[in-house]
């Protein structure tokens, strides 16, 4: 129900990933919602509005004086959803730069790191951003990669619902990208 109140089906779809585009369409949606349920709580709970008073003339006069709350929720709701957008992305940035700076420094488990990159991947694919221009590649290059089989491995054994999380991220990805699909 959240999901759907939140518009949160926009980024689970895979269509549009988490960003400027999902916050802006999130929060109109959410705009409209909340609009709709205060005019019918308005129309309800007001006495000296009834049902049964509403005309096309009243509804229209109705309607205008909500679009002057209409600027102020989308507003509020934007700013929400931007805010938990940029948290997401500069955790995401944060470990990605973590990774690469002990991959530079010459780690010496090969498995921790295949776990980590997992991890990363499995994060970027909680916070829908899989199909972000940036993310994609790193995922290209650490999931599909030529040295990528101990990151499928370790995504397949450390992620929730390894297998077919990873087969969901195949769909994501493009079709050149299925090599390691099947791969055990």
């Amino acid at each position: 129900m959240m999901s759907g109140l939140s518009a949160e089906y926009l980024l689970t779809s895979g269509r549009i990933p988490n960003g400027g585009n999902a916050v802006f369409f999130r929060s109109l949606i959410v705009t409209i919602e909340v609009l709709i349920f205060g005019y019918i709580s308005w129309r309800t709970l007001d006495p000296d509005n009834s049902w049964s008073q509403l005309s096309w003339t009243t509804f229209r006069t109705d309607i205008v004086g909500l679009a002057k709350w209409a600027a102020g929720v989308f507003s509020g709701v934007y700013l929400a959803f931007y805010a938990r957008f940029v948290s997401q992305w500069s955790y995401l940035a944060n470990l990605y730069n973590q990774i690469k700076q002990v991959e530079v420094q010459g780690v010496q488990d090969q498995g921790a790191l295949a776990q980590w990159k997992a991890g990363f991947i499995e994060d970027a694919m909680d916070l829908h951003m899989v199909t972000k221009p940036g993310t994609q590649s790193i995922i290209r290059a650490w999931g599909f990669g030529s040295d990528s089989p101990p990151v499928y491995q370790a995504f397949i054994r450390h992620a929730h619902g390894g297998e077919s999380r990873w087969l969901d991220l195949c769909e994501l990805m493009s079709a050149k990208n299925r090599t390691y699909r099947k791969r055990k």
